[in-house]
């Protein structure tokens, strides 16, 4: 093979092998980048359904015979709802894996937390420091959900190198 031909091989791999090695890192910088924002959309998922736990506080803590207090809690409950519904939608389309867990969770804490927070609203608002308390909210339930939730995220959302998974797909 005449040396003209040999730098020509050598220039056409060298320039495949350049196109493929800028290709992986595009292609793992992409897939890091998803996965960066699916854990932090799964984290605001999680931090959401939690989020109930506090409600039953929040109700009971309120100012006697405050109308500007009710209202400020009945938004805070409708876009707390808002928020969890827009997750759901959300791991329904970018990790249907989590979508079982998720549902699971919010009907621990909404187990727990509901009958609180109807009780805090049949009561009256707080007048002194010692009817600040709610009283326990079932937490070990709550508890055990959440860890199966972490669990299922840690799966579905695992870093991986294999090329299916980058393309966001669940396959393997």
């Amino acid at each position: 093979m005449p040396d003209a031909d040999l730098a020509a091989w050598v220039g056409v791999v060298s320039l495949a092998l350049s196109g493929l090695a800028g290709s992986y890192v595009f292609l793992h910088q992409r897939h890091a980048s998803q996965l960066t924002r699916q854990r932090e959309a799964c984290a605001a998922a999680l931090a959401d359904a939690l989020a109930w736990m506090e409600v039953p506080y929040r109700v009971r803590r309120r100012p006697a015979g405050s109308a500007v207090a009710r209202a400020e809690l009945a938004t805070l409950i409708h876009d707390l709802q808002q928020r969890l519904l827009y997750h759901r939608a959300w791991l329904a389309i970018e990790a249907p894996g989590l979508v079982r867990p998720f549902d699971e969770l919010q009907t621990a804490v909404r187990e727990a937390a509901l009958p609180a927070v109807r009780d805090a609203w049949d009561g009256p608002g707080v007048a002194a420091d010692g009817e600040m308390n709610v009283g326990d909210l079932g937490l070990p339930a709550v508890d055990a959900e959440r860890e199966d939730f972490v669990r299922a995220a840690r799966r579905e959302l695992a870093s991986s190198v294999l090329p299916w998974r980058w393309s966001g797909s669940r396959g393997g």
